[in-house]
């Protein structure tokens, strides 16, 4: 299962659980800078 959230600060987190028991979690944001808007309403 991957968890995805979209946070307040235009970031995007996924986060899994992997069978083997590894936590994987990627962030990104959804823009060029913390600072300017989202470029896209979804992650790629």
């Amino acid at each position: 299962m991957v968890v995805l959230r979209y946070w307040e600060d235009r970031s995007w987190t996924a986060d899994t659980l992997r069978p083997d028991g590894l936590r994987v979690v990627i962030s990104a944001f959804n823009s060029g800078a913390r600072h300017e808007d989202a470029t896209r309403d979804a992650p790629r």
